[in-house]
């Protein structure tokens, strides 16, 4: 009897014990996959904030260029309106001589009008005197002459006044036609020239909106470029901050799953492509053209060219990213360290597979912010991009 009773006790007791162990594991299996989604989570917005990095600086690139467009135009068209307005300031110096000089010819003209009114006056006098003696008779004149002698004068003096009158009124008709000339010459010159002034006026003038129009959009794109950089500087800090939180995710999965902290000697991601065409550091990126970052490696390879696992891990990002890295996928492989494939042309693993070192995981392509078939390979501990040439095994 007491047999069987210990015999029951010890079967209860397994039975207990190894449903509490079943608990247990289950407990540990669903907190392991709860932070895995936690890291996938994280690392999706991530990327989703990668993505929306990209944009910006692409479209921060396309103002800069727009605003370096407008500053030149504002430039030039400011250096246009100085020399414009220098060129008006002397024209209108110049205008300023030419009216003082068309004053004094106004003068003259006055002068002369005066000089020629005394002289057709004294030819009208002449002409009634010549005019009254042709109407005497040679007795007449000889008689109120009183002698020969007396006549003969008065002859040749009424014959000298005639030729002089032909010479004077040949003279008038000079004096007329100068004063008609001056008086035409003062309307041509004054209206040529005021018509030029006001034709550089009006070109000044629309070269001062122009300028004030340039310097409004100077601003606004300004403007735009500032509020395109806090939006920048707001997504890096949340994208600090979500690589603080992986860190913290990944040191808990690590704390679970009980890893070692061994090194780890990756393998050659791209077995086709020999040269690396863009290392890790700062350099002018291929499409915006700023001076920014490279976070990663660049290998060229042909198209459609396997892309395999570094190194054994759990695929924790298989899908697309629009504004920079394409069709990528994030491996994570403990220790805080995880690997990124970007460019592919297609992905051959999905999130939460298990994958093998040297499994083929995707094929080189040339997705997403890419001028030519390669392979971005980035090495990531605890979210911060590492130099990839310091865990290949090369």
């Amino acid at each position: 009897m007491i047999k069987r009773n210990v015999c029951i006790y010890i079967l209860l007791t397994a039975l207990l014990l190894t449903s509490f162990l079943g608990s247990a594991n289950q407990v540990l299996s669903s907190t392991v996959e709860d932070i895995k989604n936690q890291i996938d989570q994280a690392g999706n917005k991530q990327d989703s904030i990668q993505n929306q990095l990209d944009k910006i600086n692409h479209t921060l690139a396309e103002q800069q260029k727009e605003y370096d467009a407008i500053s030149k135009a504002y430039v030039e068209i400011a250096n246009q309106y100085q020399q414009e307005t220098s060129a008006l300031q002397k024209q209108l110096d110049e205008l300023e001589i030419i009216f003082h000089e068309i004053e004094e010819l106004q003068n003259t003209i006055a002068q002369n009008e005066q000089a020629y009114t005394r002289a057709l006056d004294l030819f009208y006098k002449r002409a009634m005197v010549t005019y009254r003696q042709s109407q005497c008779s040679a007795l007449q004149t000889y008689i109120e002459c009183g002698n020969l002698f007396a006549y003969n004068e008065r002859v040749r003096l009424m014959k000298d006044m005639l030729e002089s009158d032909q010479v004077h009124i040949e003279e008038l008709r000079r004096m007329k036609q100068d004063l008609d000339d001056k008086k035409a010459l003062v309307e041509i010159s004054t209206l040529d020239i005021r018509q030029a002034v006001r034709e550089k006026e009006i070109l000044v003038e629309k070269l001062k909106n122009n300028e004030q129009i340039l310097a409004s959009d100077l601003s606004a794109s300004r403007d735009a470029i500032h509020r395109l950089e806090a939006q920048e500087a707001a997504l890096e800090a949340e994208s600090k901050r979500l690589e603080a939180e992986i860190r913290e995710l990944q040191w808990q999965y690590e704390k679970l799953l009980g890893n070692d902290d061994g090194a780890l000697h990756f393998l050659w991601p791209a077995p086709s492509g020999k040269y690396i065409t863009s290392y890790y550091g700062y350099r002018t990126h291929p499409i915006s053209g700023q001076w920014k970052m490279h976070n990663g490696i660049d290998i060229g390879a042909a198209g459609g060219t396997n892309i395999v696992a570094s190194e054994e891990g759990v695929v924790v990002t298989a899908t697309w990213n629009e504004g920079g890295y394409g069709w990528y996928v994030i491996i994570y492989h403990g220790e805080g360290i995880s690997t990124l494939y970007a460019h592919a042309s297609k992905l051959l693993v999905k999130a939460g597979d298990q994958v093998r070192r040297g499994q083929v995981i995707a094929l080189v392509g040339n997705t997403g912010a890419s001028r030519g078939d390669h392979l971005h390979f980035e090495v990531r501990l605890n979210g911060t991009p590492r130099n990839p040439l310091d865990y290949l095994n090369v």
